[in-house]
């Protein structure tokens, strides 16, 4: 029987964690692996913190002020598996920001209370980073 080694085939999937982070989170990836290194990118935006010997679950920490894409890399070893298995999970640090304006309304210059007033809306996308939606 073949070794099942799916944990290792969805970069998405391979590390468990949050997508998005504010202060602090914990990622792990397969009780398959045997050891694993991590690496963040950019290297100042955080702190790491293996949480077991096999290093499969850390703490990483967001340095002080850091906002933005991080790219967490884990090169897995695994006894069913192979060696240097490279997969990786993208996160947002910190608070997601604008550029520009985000909420554009159009209408009259005052809104009255009145059956005919109206205004209308619109959300632009276009500068957002890390929001899967607006209410």
């Amino acid at each position: 029987m073949a070794d099942d080694c799916s944990f290792v085939c969805d970069d998405g999937d391979a590390i468990s964690g949050s997508s998005t982070l504010c202060t602090s989170g914990i990622y792990s990836v397969s009780n398959a692996a045997t050891s694993v290194d991590w690496i963040l990118v950019p290297a100042n935006a955080r702190t790491i913190n293996e949480l077991n010997t096999a290093a499969t679950i850390i703490e990483t920490t967001i340095a002080n002020g850091y906002s933005g894409f991080v790219t967490l890399n884990a090169m897995i070893d695994s006894d069913r598996c192979g060696n240097n298995i490279p997969v990786n999970k993208t996160i947002h640090f910190g608070r997601p920001s604008t550029s520009g304006s985000v909420l554009t309304g159009n209408g009259g210059g005052s809104l009255d209370p009145g059956s005919t007033d109206a205004i209308v809306f619109s959300v632009s996308t276009q500068n957002i980073n890390a929001w899967t939606h607006i209410n």
